[in-house]
């Protein structure tokens, strides 16, 4: 399931910078492939140069785990064998097990989160963003369908049942990132962290600031604050029907495909997704774009998850599954600039 429409434009990474937020955590964001990954860490007995040489591994981690599909071109040199045949295809058996990964969300979703919605993605590129004509959609459904990949079992070798599928399987991108740097800060045996990648994919271990759980600030589909999610030991994806159209024309427009049908959901919808994995939080979300209020089925494949939608009038959320920890802000100015700079006056 593609999360946007449009290819993310890719640029070179930065210098990583550091700051010091609260006595006690250390907080550092780093630019992977031109995207921003954020890490906090509440761990005071770090030393400066253990924080450096944790930073330098994680750098170069998260972008090998991005570089594996979007980065290098790996992906659209698959697609362009794809469009050929059914394969044979080689494959490095990294990008195998994520393709594994991908294909799990299409059965705990029932097919809504597809990774080869591609030819439906690729019919509505070639119309600028407008509706493609019935007969392009059908046919693009024809290629459409996980039950249609063949992986082996050694996820070194991929084939199709019919010729003509496209992989997009960026509705797990950040997941995939989220979890290769969950699993580099344990293997350091660190516990208490928060990860943010692009502010559309979260990770909080163990507890943050005063020994709570994570914070993590989410919008309603109105893009106001809407509240806090508490995590800990939970992952947090966010995902939004409606974005600023791509042409620049006033209005939103949809860019989530539902590959049941082949067309764009088009009800403003925001869904703050949480699950114990990232992969599962981004499927949840996805998934959840799709269906809304239908979601339930989903929510229930994955254990420990839970979903707040927000949508309509109202500025409570609907909730789906294991009843989240959600504060409703209380004011214009909760959860902003101007409430930490309160607070740290408060501790001076």
């Amino acid at each position: 399931m593609l999360r946007a429409v449009l290819v993310l434009s890719l640029c070179a990474c930065a210098t990583p910078q550091i700051k010091k937020a609260v006595p006690g955590l250390s907080s550092r964001t780093l630019l992977i492939n031109g995207m921003p990954l954020s890490i906090t860490l509440n761990e005071p007995t770090l030393s400066q140069d253990s924080v450096d040489r944790l930073f330098d591994k994680i750098q170069k981690e998260a972008r090998k785990i991005d570089n594996t599909f979007f980065a290098t071109g790996s992906l659209e040199l698959i697609n362009n064998q794809l469009a050929k045949s059914k394969g044979p295809i080689s494959i490095h058996p990294m990008t195998g097990r994520m393709i594994a990964d991908a294909m799990r969300g299409y059965e705990l979703t029932g097919g809504v989160f597809d990774p080869t919605v591609g030819p439906i993605v690729r019919a509505w590129i070639e119309m600028r963003g407008e509706q493609p004509a019935p007969a392009a959609i059908r046919e693009a459904l024809n290629r459409v369908g996980s039950e249609k990949l063949i992986l082996s079992a050694d996820y070194k070798t991929l084939r199709t049942r019919v010729a003509g599928m496209r992989l997009e399987p960026g509705g797990l991108r950040d997941g995939w990132v989220v979890k290769h740097i969950a699993a580099v800060l344990a293997s350091h045996r660190l516990v208490n962290y928060l990860i943010n990648f692009r502010g559309a994919c979260w990770y909080g271990s163990g507890v943050g600031p005063n020994d709570q759980p994570w914070r993590v600030l989410v919008n309603d589909h109105n893009t106001q604050r809407a509240g806090f999610v508490s995590l800990s030991n939970q992952s947090l994806s966010v995902s939004v029907s409606l974005v600023p159209r791509p042409d620049g024309r006033p209005g939103r427009k949809g860019h989530i495909v539902d590959p049941r049908n082949g067309f764009l959901v088009s009800e403003s919808r925001s869904v703050a997704a949480l699950a114990p994995s990232p992969l599962d939080a981004e499927i949840l979300s996805t998934a959840t774009v799709v269906l809304g209020s239908q979601a339930e089925y989903a929510v229930s494949r994955i254990d420990g998850g839970s979903v707040l939608i927000f949508y309509g009038e109202s500025r409570k959320p609907l909730v789906l599954g294991r009843s989240p920890s959600f504060t409703q802000v209380k004011s214009l100015d909760e959860g902003t600039y101007f409430q930490a700079k309160r607070a740290a006056y408060k501790q001076e």
